[in-house]
């Protein structure tokens, strides 16, 4: 029975609410002074915001060092976006 609801702890954990990500969000959107042209581009850049946050968790979760994972300016950039922003600004 334990080992039944250790495996189900992942499931709950992802499908908690996200009302603690809705308010990183709010508050990184007015840090950050970022705008989105329509709702669905904002939609779809909360998602990636909220996936970076999972990520970032985990790998804080694991870290034993002095390594810090959170939330910048960055956050609502898929990996691959980022990579071409960082391109951009070495290559200027």
């Amino acid at each position: 029975m334990f080992s039944a609801l250790l495996l189900l702890l992942p499931l709950a954990w992802a499908l908690r609410p996200l009302s603690e990500e809705i308010s990183q969000w709010e508050s990184f959107v007015t840090r950050h002074q970022k705008s989105y042209e329509t709702p669905q581009e904002e939609a779809r850049r909360f998602a990636v915001f909220v996936a970076n946050l999972r990520l970032a968790e985990e790998r804080a979760a694991k870290e034993l060092g002095s390594a810090v994972f959170g939330v910048d300016a960055f956050a609502d950039l898929t990996p691959e976006e980022f990579r071409m922003k960082s391109i951009d600004v070495f290559c200027v």
